[in-house]
């Protein structure tokens, strides 16, 4: 997957940041993105902090357009199927998979 995004300052107190997230072996677009804010005025009487990343609207437009992002990319795996796989004829397995080690181990003690 790829993301192309852009961050656009549309007034002093505005922002909006736009993407597309893609699938690169076929540039192919998965999706659209477009997340906007505006700057809040710290106020202790409206629950505001005076933290710049709470109020900024370069900061708040940051953490909008990643949190639909991040939705979208769980949405997709959550919809994701298995792809057909098919056996080639007369292909037979040369014997049982081996359960997988975790955590790996350094180094395989001889059979």
């Amino acid at each position: 997957l790829g993301l192309v995004y852009a961050f656009n300052e549309l007034s002093e107190h505005e922002s909006e940041m736009i993407g597309t997230l893609y699938e690169t072996a076929t540039d192919r677009p998965l999706a659209a993105f477009r997340a906007t804010a505006v700057t809040v005025k710290p106020s202790h009487e409206n629950g505001h902090s005076n933290d710049i990343w709470d109020t900024d609207s370069d900061a708040l437009v940051r953490a909008e357009f990643e949190r639909l992002v991040r939705a979208c990319v769980r949405e997709m795996i959550a919809n994701d199927e298995p792809s057909e796989v098919e056996t080639p004829e007369g292909w037979v397995p040369a014997g049982p998979i081996l359960p997988v080690e975790w955590p790996p181990l350094t180094h395989r003690p001889r059979r």
